[in-house]
Order: C-alpha cells, then structure tokens, then sequence
C-alpha cells in the first residue's frame, strides 16, 4: 500500500470512529428533542422546485420577476441588501456559528425583517438564551445537529438524525432542500469564484473587505465545498432530483448549467 492510500486509509478510519461517536452523542443530547420536530418537513415540498440564494455579485443583475412561485431559500447577510426589497424568503439560514455569538445583533435584524420566514441553524444556536427561547416559539426555525463527517461521497441529509455537517452554508441549504422533498432546486449568486479576488465580495456590499486567508488556505476550503457539491449531485441524479446551476458565470462546475425558467 502506498504512503497516499495509508494515509487516505487511516484519515476515513479516523471519520468513521467520528462519526459513530457522534450518532451516539447525538442520541443522548438534549438537542435530539428538538432535531426530531423537523419530521414535519420531511417530503413537505415534493413536487416543487426552489430557488437558493448565495451572495454573489452576480445577483446584482438578477431580475426577480425570475423567482415566480419557486420556493426561496437566502443565507447569512442577505439581510443587508437593498437590490432585492421584493424578494420574501421561505426559508433563511444561519449556520455559522458567528450568527449565534458576535453577530448575533444580525440575526435579530434578519428575523425582524422577514417575520413570516421559516430560519435554519444548527443545534449550538441552543446555547444562545435568546435563540433558544426563539427556537422554543411559534413554529419559525429548523434546528439540524450537524457533526457528522462527509466520508467518500456518502452525504447524510436526514433533518431528523445527524446531518452531515458542511463549511459553505449553500451545501447545508442542499441537503434540506434534498430532505424536503423539491423536485429542482436552482442555484442563484453562487459564483464560485471568491479566490481570484483579494477581496471578500457579496452583492449587498458597496465596498469590499481584505479577506484574512491566504489563496492556498481559501483554495483548500473550495476544494472541500467543490467535492461536497459532487457528491450532493450524485445523490440527487440516483433521486431523480434536478440541481441547476443558474447563476451567470459561476465556476461550480457540479451541476447542469441552465437559466431559469
């Protein structure tokens, strides 16, 4: 065997006694009470398509009379922009776990805003008093336990049990759009394309910061999502699942290409 396969070998080892560990802990938390009430949403949309909104400049150029009756998801600051006033999301996710401590000012100015949104975290958003007693109300939040470990391709996106834990917050949009049932799920401001820029850009900035990674650490954490979004691919194609790349120029190369209907 050869010093790579070793390696490879020993590291999935590693992931597998991980995971394992984690299904257990997962099964004692306190957490797993609330993880359970998501069976609700389980095949709740079946037949119908959604659109996911990443934050990439090229939503400066996007027309909303596109969204039509498509179902929409929109993550993290999307909150901040004024080029899309008309757009009401469904759903909106907040998985880093920036949003459930120092910026937890942005996201009571996100549920603020859109008071008729369904809001996706994961199960730390607990140890904040003030999700936590959110999350504990009226019905508007889907709390996902996300510690299990993406092993050779094997992508776990039952809302109900350990979900496979992503870096990019349009993956995690991914995996529920796949447990919920959506025949098409389009993807929209997903450029792709961050690290041939020295700065940080989203649609909603009217200026950009200095990223704080360097290219060789920002191009390790893309190869991560890339390999993530090729395995949610594959997993929709065995489905019978459409995800469409719809966003203009995007260098995600995972899925089909196409403009919206």
């Amino acid at each position: 065997m050869s010093r790579q396969r070793l390696k490879s070998f020993l590291d999935n080892f590693v992931l597998i006694i991980h995971n394992a560990l984690l299904d257990m802990i997962f099964v004692l938390s306190p957490a797993r009470a609330v993880v359970r009430k998501n069976r609700v949403y389980r095949g709740k949309h079946r037949g119908q398509s959604c659109i996911i909104f990443g934050n990439g400049p090229s939503l400066k150029s996007f027309d909303v009379g596109q969204v039509k009756d498509n179902v929409v998801f929109v993550v993290n600051y999307f909150y901040k922009n004024t080029i899309l006033p008309d757009i009401r999301p469904d759903y909106y996710a907040l998985v880093d776990e920036l949003f459930y401590g120092g910026e937890i000012g942005a996201t009571q100015k996100a549920i603020a805003k859109y008071p008729n949104c369904v809001f996706l975290f994961k199960s730390k958003c607990l140890r904040n008093p003030y999700l936590r007693k959110f999350v504990g109300g009226a019905g508007r939040s889907i709390v996902t336990f996300n510690q299990k470990a993406l092993i050779g391709g094997d992508v776990r996106y039952d809302m109900t049990k350990n979900f496979t834990a992503s870096i990019n917050v349009v993956n995690h949009c991914i995996q529920v759009a796949l447990d919920m049932g959506f025949d098409r799920i389009y993807l929209v401001g997903c450029d792709f394309n961050s690290f041939t820029s020295s700065k940080m850009q989203h649609f909603y900035d009217n200026e950009s910061d200095e990223k704080s990674l360097s290219l060789g650490d920002e191009l390790k954490f893309y190869a991560e999502v890339c390999y993530h979004h090729y395995a949610l691919n594959k997993i929709a194609q065995e489905k019978g699942i459409q995800i469409i790349n719809a966003t203009p120029g995007s260098l995600l190369d995972a899925y089909k290409r196409s403009n919206l209907p």
